[in-house]
C-alpha cells in the first residue's frame, strides 16, 4: 500500500492529476485559435465569445465542487474520481466535431459542472495520508498540476499546428483516458470518507479567510502570462524573440512554483498558519518589486523567488482544512483555484488597459495585503486549530 511511506493512492492521484493538467493545458493554448476559425461572428462578438467559453469551464467548475466534496462522505471517491475523468475524456472528443460556438459553451460548461477530480483527489490524499504527512502530499498533489501546466502548452500548440485542430482535441482527449486507465487499474478502493467524529465544524469565516488568501496565492502565481508581452517589450524584446523569451520565463517561474509545492515534503516542522503569513508577506513584496526591475534578469529572478513562495501557501491551507476530513470544506476552499485562474489573467488584462504595469504589480500586491489581514483578524478557527495540533502531534511521535 505504501512506496517510501507515501500511500499508493496518492502516487495514483498524483499522476492522474498530472495527465488532467497536462490535457486541459494542453487544448487551452489553441482553444481560442479554434474559436475563431468556426466563428463566423465580426471579431468583437468572436472575442467576447473567446472568453466567455474559456472561462465557462472553472467558473462552473467552482460552483459545483463543494458539492463533489460533500459527496465523498457517501460515495467512494475512487468511483467519483474516476467517474469525472471519463467526463471530461468525452466531453474533450466531442469538442473535435462541435463547430457552433453556443454548443462548445454547453461542453465547457457541463465539462466544468460534472468535473471536480481536482476536489475529490485531495480528499482521497487527506483520507490515505497521516496528518503530518498531509502538506507534503498536498504540496506534491499540487506540483504535479504545476508541472503539468507547464509542460502541455508549447506540445498543445506544436500538434495542433502540424495536425489540425481536430487532432489536438483528440489527442488531448487520449491523454485524459491514459488516466483513466491508470487509475482503473492502480487507484486502490477507498470507502465513503465522513467527517472525523472529533473534527468541529470549520467556521464560515475562518474558511472565508483562507479562501481568499488562497485565491490571492492563485492570482499571483497566474496572472503574469497574459500581460507577459507587454512586459517582454518594455525591456526591448519583441517578435520572436518575445515568444521563446515568454517560454523562458514562464518555465522558469512555474518550476519555482511547483518546487515551492513539493518542497513541503521536507519542511515538517512549518507551524502551517505562521508560515502562510511570512510566505505571503514576502511573496507580496517582492510582487510590488516587480515594478522596479530594471532589466529582464532582475524581473526574472524576482519572480521566481515570488512563485516559490505563493506556491507554499495552498498547500499549507489545505493540509489542515483536509486534516478535518470535511469534504465540503476541502471542495470550498478547492474552488479557490478556480477563481484565480478565471480572474487574475482578467483583472491583470483589464488593468493594464487602463494603467501601466507598475499598478497591475502594485494594485495585486495591496489586494494579497488585504487577503492577509483578514486572514490575520479572522484568528485560527477552533477546527482547523485542533488540525494544526494533531498534525504537530504526530510530528514529535
Amino acid at each position: 500500500m505504501r512506496a517510501g511511506g507515501t500511500p499508493k493512492a496518492v502516487w495514483v492521484a498524483v499522476g492522474a492529476q498530472f495527465g488532467l493538467a497536462f490535457s486541459m493545458n494542453y487544448l487551452t493554448v489553441f482553444l481560442p485559435f479554434y474559436i475563431r476559425s468556426v466563428s463566423a461572428l465580426p471579431e468583437a462578438q468572436t472575442l467576447l465569445w473567446t472568453g466567455v467559453i474559456l472561462a465557462a469551464s472553472p467558473a462552473t467548475a467552482s460552483l459545483a465542487s463543494p458539492m463533489w466534496g460533500s459527496l465523498t462522505s457517501r460515495i467512494s471517491p475512487k468511483l467519483l474520481f474516476l467517474r469525472g475523468l471519463l467526463t471530461h475524456a468525452v466531453i474533450i472528443a466531442a469538442t473535435a466535431f462541435t463547430t457552433s460556438l453556443p454548443l462548445l459553451l454547453g461542453l465547457r460548461v457541463v465539462q466544468g459542472a460534472m468535473g471536480g477530480i481536482s476536489t475529490i483527489a485531495l480528499i482521497m490524499i487527506g483520507a490515505v495520508s497521516r496528518k503530518e504527512q498531509l502538506a507534503g502530499h498536498i504540496g506534491l498533489f499540487n506540483s504535479a498540476m504545476t508541472t503539468g501546466s507547464i509542460l502541455a502548452p508549447p506540445i498543445g500548440s506544436v500538434v495542433a499546428a502540424s495536425l489540425g485542430f481536430e487532432a489536438g482535441f483528440l489527442s488531448a482527449a487520449a491523454i485524459v483516458t491514459l488516466a483513466l486507465v491508470f487509475g482503473l487499474r492502480f487507484l486502490p478502493a477507498i470507502p465513503p470518507v465522513p467527517p472525523r467524529a472529533d473534527a468541529p465544524p470549520v467556521s464560515r469565516r475562518a474558511l472565508f479567510a483562507a479562501w481568499l488568501v488562497s485565491v490571492m496565492a492563485m492570482a499571483q502565481l497566474v496572472f503574469l502570462a497574459a500581460i507577459l508581452p507587454d512586459v517582454l517589450a518594455g525591456f526591448g524584446i519583441a517578435g520572436r524573440k518575445a515568444v521563446v523569451a515568454a517560454g523562458l520565463v514562464v518555465a522558469a517561474y512555474g518550476a519555482t512554483a511547483a518546487v515551492g509545492s513539493v518542497s513541503l515534503r521536507w519542511l515538517h516542522g512549518l507551524p502551517h498558519r505562521r508560515a502562510v503569513l511570512l510566505a505571503g508577506l514576502a511573496a507580496t513584496i517582492l510582487q510590488g518589486a516587480l515594478a522596479l526591475a530594471t532589466n529582464l534578469a532582475v524581473f526574472v529572478a524576482l519572480r521566481v523567488v515570488q512563485t516559490f513562495l505563493a506556491g507554499l501557501i495552498v498547500p499549507l491551507i489545505m493540509a489542515d482544512v483536509a486534516a478535518t476530513g470535511r469534504g465540503g470544506a476541502v471542495g470550498t476552499l478547492n474552488t479557490a483555484r478556480f477563481v484565480g485562474l478565471a480572474v487574475a489573467p482578467l483583472a491583470a488584462t483589464a488593468l493594464l488597459a487602463r494603467t501601466d504595469l507598475a499598478t497591475v504589480y502594485l494594485v495585486l500586491a495591496a489586494a494579497t495585503l488585504v487577503s492577509l489581514v483578514v486572514f490575520v483578524v479572522s484568528g485560527p478557527d477552533q477546527g482547523l486549530r485542533r488540525a494544526e495540533r494533531a498534525i504537530a502531534a504526530q510530528r514529535s511521535v
